[in-house]
């Protein structure tokens, strides 16, 4: 925050601007920021010019009224929520979710591989390594450890939050006033060698030593923290956003803030769920969402905005609260639970062509069709974002893309490779160039061959080499085995149960087993296949976290789905369905009879084994009805997000379910008795979990 810093008899004191609404009757607009006599002046913004103050920049040149905020998108990687191909880091998007390369497959960075494997210095993904194993840093861990490396040497993974007092870590971030480590299980450290390197000491967190948190201070030598062994450091006296101007001590790791930050953080690594997310992303929302409640993440947040700036957030005026601050102080578990989707009310005006809208109070995104006789008959519904300003409007429709070798076409431009004949796109055939499989004819893939990159027919069951799916004849993909063994090409769902394989999904998917489904213990990502699970209650019950979507098979294993945001006018999420429920038979049935040994599946281009364009071909050459194959396919990989679709959603989002006459309908199951969850949150900064044990006195760093 900006400050003065002013000389006095013998100490340093700390003069901080007000912040504050204007006075006076006059109108700033369209200013809504300004310096007047060293404070800053603020005026919400409610004019035509716009509804939101910007604040990027700096304030001499005056802060403007514009009409939102810029539009940020945020890439999605692999295991998380997409819409679109282009929502994705690795610009693949299937049923909804990012998909990553697996295991053995090749790679430029950690964010190109699947959920639970990085990126090695060879360019590969490889599983994340376990407890004790050496690393060079976190990514390369299971997602609940990190890696005790020094910035000059290897380490091993062990556990978040598991050193004790006295421990060597080897990376103690120093934080000026104190030294943090997200291994230490107090969440402090002190450096050993300051300024030389990261090695450090497990020790307790400073805590402010007087009972009432936030201190107001006017200089650093008020802010004194002490822990139980009787040692003290000064910390920082810091500006804030105070309407009287006033500074405040910023927190120790020991102070409630960080203390309740630290039981989350502790919460979230010690959580099975947290398998089920990207290794750079173990700490983003998205993997908070797989193992805390909403109103946990709210509390995350508050605590992890006071642990990080103390100041910024006491005694805000209204206008500081509107301007600068309304996500701290618009917190609420609506902000991190499932958005609704639904038809807007007919009595909403809609200005233009738009198509979504935001509604912040009742935590819905309203849906309006575009008209499908306009020109402007399409809505982008994947760039609608959670605020009042992201309004989306009809567009004009994408161009399809081009279809793949092997697909239908009436001219060139309808091909990726621009060639189509007697109706059918051709690729690049067996010795020619090339620089991805993709343009290859049917039945050939791209491989280096004395140093030339040239079409060449897949790999055969039983056949090593292979390094992806599409290395492989359709019906079989890239297996790489427990045994460090080179990729080889086996059969989709033909392993037997038993079967020693590689297992890191604790919904158990798999598939190479012929139940489509594996098990594995723990954290390991190792297991073998075995009978496909049942769900323990009634598909399309409400779900609030993945704790609730569980199931057993015959051994009485136990497995986990996911709970995943449907698309429904009350917000709520489903269950992931097992493939031993009613729609993962059926999908089971129809994708081992589509990837049959033989058949018209070896009729598709080798990386559009997947596509709805195959699935398409498949029907057209077994006189079979695509409808019913593609709804079987979308009522098990998308069944949470079809549950109670009001018509805007069916029309707009789930066009592809139920455009098509069929007798499949999801339908919600009545909700279960509300659970009082007894928390307590206070904006003032102190905030309380109920029923958290002793919080430990740490924050992740």
């Amino acid at each position: 925050m900006w400050s003065l810093v002013l000389l006095s008899i013998g100490t340093l004191a700390i003069t901080c601007p007000m912040y504050s609404c204007h006075e006076g009757g006059f109108d700033l607009t369209p200013v809504c920021g300004t310096v007047a006599s060293d404070n800053i002046v603020l005026q919400i913004c409610d004019g035509p010019s716009g509804s939101y103050c910007d604040v990027s920049g700096t304030i001499t040149n005056n802060y403007t009224c514009v009409s939102g905020p810029p539009y940020v998108q945020n890439q999605a990687y692999p295991g998380e929520f997409c819409m679109v191909n282009s929502d994705c880091i690795t610009n693949l998007c299937q049923s909804n979710k990012c998909i990553g390369q697996n295991v053995g497959y090749s790679c430029v960075s950690n964010a190109d591989c699947t959920v639970g494997t990085y990126c090695t210095s060879g360019f590969y993904c490889a599983l994340q390594v376990v407890s004790n194993v050496q690393c060079t840093n976190d990514y390369q861990c299971m997602n609940n450890m990190g890696c005790n490396n020094t910035l000059f040497s290897p380490g091993t993974c062990v556990p978040y939050y598991s050193l004790p007092i006295g421990a060597v870590v080897g990376n103690c971030v120093d934080m000026l006033t104190e030294g943090a480590s997200n291994l230490c299980n107090s969440g402090a450290c002190s450096l050993l060698n300051p300024g030389f390197d990261s090695l450090g000491i497990c020790t307790e967190a400073f805590v402010t030593p007087t009972k009432v948190y936030p201190r107001i201070c006017t200089e650093d030598s008020q802010c004194i923290g002490i822990n139980s062994t009787g040692g003290s450091i000064i910390g920082a006296c810091s500006c804030g956003m105070d309407m009287y101007g006033h500074a405040y001590c910023d927190s120790f790791l020991g102070d409630p803030p960080a203390q309740t930050l630290t039981q989350l953080w502790i919460n979230h690594t010690t959580n099975p769920n947290i398998k089920n997310c990207h290794t750079q992303r173990r700490f983003d929302h998205f993997c908070l969402t797989q193992t805390l409640e909403p109103y946990q993440i709210q509390t995350f947040y508050e605590s992890s905005d006071l642990a990080t700036d103390t100041a910024r957030y006491q005694n805000n005026d209204d206008c500081t609260k509107a301007i600068f601050n309304h996500q701290y102080w618009n917190y609420s578990p609506a902000n991190f639970a499932c958005k609704a989707y639904g038809c807007a009310s007919p009595t909403q005006s809609w200005t233009g062509n738009t198509c979504v809208t935001f509604n912040e109070g009742s935590n819905i995104y309203n849906l309006n069709p575009c008209d499908s006789l306009s020109e402007t008959n399409y809505c982008h519904l994947e760039i609608a974002q959670a605020n009042k300003w992201s309004n989306v409007t009809c567009t004009v429709s994408p161009i399809d893309p081009p279809n793949y070798p092997g697909e239908s076409c009436t001219n060139n431009t309808d091909c990726i490779s621009n060639i189509c004949v007697s109706g059918v796109c051709k690729g690049t055939a067996q010795g020619g160039s090339c620089t991805s499989s993709s343009q290859c004819n049917v039945g050939l893939y791209c491989i280096s061959q004395n140093y030339m990159f040239t079409c060449q027919p897949l790999i055969g069951v039983n056949e090593y080499g292979c390094t992806s799916d599409y290395d492989c004849i359709n019906t079989a993909g890239c297996l790489f085995n427990v045994t460090g063994e080179p990729g080889i090409c086996t059969y989709y769902y033909s392993l037997a149960i038993g079967t020693p394989i590689i297992c890191n999904s604790a919904s158990g998917l798999n598939e190479f087993c012929q139940t489509g489904t594996c098990y594995s213990t723990g954290y390991s990502q190792y297991g073998n296949c075995t009978e496909a699970p049942v769900s323990k209650n009634p598909l399309g019950v409400p779900c609030t976290t993945n704790s609730q979507c569980t199931g057993t098979n015959s051994y009485n294993l136990p497995f986990q789905s996911t709970c995943t945001c449907g698309y429904n006018p009350n917000g709520n999420s489903y269950c992931q369905p097992f493939l031993g429920d009613p729609p993962g038979i059926a999908f089971m049935t129809f994708i081992k009879t589509f990837l049959g040994k033989s058949g018209p599946i070896n009729l598709c281009q080798t990386t559009r084994r997947y596509s709805k364009d195959c699935y398409q071909i498949y029907a057209n050459h077994t006189n079979t009805m695509f409808n019913v194959w593609y709804l079987d396919f979308l009522n098990f990989t998308s069944f949470p997000y079809l549950i109670d679709n009001d018509q805007c959603v069916k029309d707009m989002i789930n066009v592809d379910f139920w455009s098509i006459p069929n007798p499949i309908h999801p339908k919600p199951v009545p909700l279960p008795p509300f659970i009082n969850e007894n928390i307590t949150v206070h904006h003032s900064g102190s905030m309380m979990l109920a029923g958290l044990a002793t919080l430990a006195l740490a924050i992740f760093s």
